[in-house]
């Protein structure tokens, strides 16, 4: 009995140490991916840090850029200068329909003169002709 007493006490002895052996194993590898997860957090933590920091420096210089761009821009002006000058090419235009109209009433005044002068002549020249045959003599 005394055998089987120091045979149990043995197995009990090599178990608990085999079980404590695992499980100072099991916990040294917890321990370790532990570890290792909150090194890859950090890592993750600081590579987000570092990725947002990026983004703000480059959004900064997309605001600087546009707003250089809108310093320079000058489009208002532009469109004011060609609204400007679309008001005048109306005034313009309007003069030269006007005296296109007045041009048209004074071509049409001088046909009508001419016309008036010329049939003066031509009665003209006919009592001329007319005063040339009496004074000749002549019948009309």
């Amino acid at each position: 009995m005394t055998d089987f007493i120091s045979q149990l006490l043995a197995a009990g002895t090599g178990s608990t140490i085999t079980g404590g052996i695992i499980s100072l194993l099991v916990r040294n590898y917890l321990d370790n991916r532990d570890k290792e997860r909150d090194q890859l957090a950090n890592d993750v933590q600081r590579l987000s840090e570092s990725i947002r920091i990026l983004k703000d420096e480059r959004v900064q210089k997309i605001e600087h850029k546009i707003e250089c761009h809108i310093s320079d821009d000058k489009s208002q002006k532009i469109l004011t200068i060609v609204e400007n000058i679309s008001n005048r090419q109306e005034k313009i235009d309007n003069t030269v329909q006007h005296l296109l109209t007045e041009n048209a009433k004074l071509a049409a005044n001088y046909e009508n003169t001419y016309n008036y002068i010329d049939n003066l002549d031509k009665s003209f020249q006919m009592h001329k002709t007319q005063d040339i045959r009496l004074m000749q003599g002549g019948k009309l």
